[in-house]
């Protein structure tokens, strides 16, 4: 209760008894996100390895003795720019590899955006990871193979390995760097069976065509269909310089980045194609290949299997229903059916243009950037409305 005083003209009249509720307002609730909800504790962040080796000391105090300039050099893997700074870009596989980690360790799904700024975050954020050089140890040269070279500019001919034999240092960061390879490191192979067997200029190197065992149901494109001792397969890809002596008709399993499923978006025809594809094993016990479906889902269950839709010789990536152009072409002219099949396609990239009894392909001008090396016309226009003024720059397409 509380007393209130009343006044008229200065003078007291009487006293009002009020009840006074005092009511308190509950705080506004902050929304959280998904990952914020989550226990942090459980949640693994691996170390990984982006660039093995990325400062080497080389120089004449290495490789020769008593030379001018008697000097050292600092070899880092970037690129120097024009203000003598060297620069080393967030390149797209590190990235792919960190979008990876994100959806299977941390459950964030959806498309990645990467923003660059030297001042970090300015909005609530989770930070992941720390930039550091990690030593390498035990410390080794590691030879150029250039004997005739060395012995004539170098003045030496000891071109031999040496190895420091000081006692290693940062062993804890060796062990992160080790499970770092281990752990992060995406090793995803198919067994291809080799059907053509080609010999290098190298002695007892050799370059791999593989191929997968295929059915009917996989609607296999017929110009990727090769045989090996009677049997039909599916040509993959080819292996090169590889040191291992493999037969024809031999299984070799083979290691990858990412593997492309092509599919003809007009006929459903389909060949498959692997990026970055490195030799691993000659598997000597094995008989048969890994068949086309089965790599397939091995790309699928990996994350690694990127779907590509191949049209009047030119490459789409394959988005559901749509279709977006992956590379950058000239205008092309297409027949009329490919013209109305195409034009039929929603969320696209690229537009149908007719031109008297032609149709021609070409990319969306607002969403690819023009060759560089051609010259346009222009014009610019200048608009005088009483105290607006303006100019117009507009340019031509191809």
């Amino acid at each position: 209760m509380q007393v209130v005083h009343r006044y008229e003209n200065g003078k007291l009249v009487h006293d009002v008894l009020v009840s006074v509720k005092v009511i308190e307002k509950e705080p506004e609730k902050v929304q959280k996100g998904p990952l914020e909800e989550t226990d942090l504790s459980k949640l693994k962040v691996p170390t990984i390895v982006w660039i093995p080796k990325f400062l080497r000391v080389s120089g004449s105090q290495i490789y020769a003795k008593d030379r001018k300039p008697d000097d050292i050099d600092v070899i880092a893997c970037g690129e120097e720019d024009d203000k003598d700074r060297i620069v080393v870009p967030l390149d797209k596989p590190l990235r792919l590899k960190i979008d990876r980690f994100l959806e299977k360790r941390f459950g964030l799904k959806g498309e990645t955006s990467w923003h660059g700024t030297p001042y970090g975050a300015n909005w609530k954020n989770l930070p992941i990871f720390d930039l550091a050089l990690i030593p390498r140890n035990p410390l080794k040269f590691e030879e150029m193979n250039e004997s005739e070279f060395a012995a004539e500019f170098y003045k030496s001919k000891e071109n031999v390995e040496t190895e420091v034999t000081e006692k290693a240092t940062g062993e804890e960061a060796k062990k992160m760097a080790d499970v770092s390879k281990k752990e992060d490191k995406i090793e995803v192979g198919i067994h291809g069976i080799v059907w053509k067997k080609i010999e290098t200029k190298t002695p007892n190197v050799w370059n791999y065509d593989y191929a997968l065992s295929f059915t009917a149901q996989d609607k296999i494109d017929p110009k990727f269909v090769v045989e090996v001792k009677g049997k039909e397969f599916t040509n993959v890809g080819r292996s090169l310089n590889t040191a291992v002596d493999v037969p024809v008709g031999g299984i070799i399993t083979i290691r990858f980045h990412t593997i492309n499923l092509y599919t003809d978006a007009k006929t459903g025809l389909k060949h498959i194609g692997v990026y970055e594809p490195r030799f691993y094993e000659y598997r000597k016990g094995d008989v048969s290949p890994d068949s086309f479906s089965s790599a397939i889902k091995i790309g699928r269950d990996s994350g690694l299997l990127i779907e590509k839709a191949m049209f009047v010789g030119i490459e789409f990536l394959r988005k559901g229903e749509a279709l977006l152009v992956d590379e950058e072409f000239d205008v092309v002219e297409i027949a009329k059916e490919d013209a109305e099949f195409l034009s039929k396609i929603e969320n696209t990239n690229f537009r149908i243009v007719k031109n008297e009894k032609r149709f021609l392909l070409k990319q969306d001008p607002y969403l690819h950037l023009p060759p560089e090396d051609k010259q346009y016309r222009y014009g610019i226009q200048h608009h005088f409305r009483k105290k607006s003024v303006h100019a117009d720059d507009r340019s031509e397409t191809e």
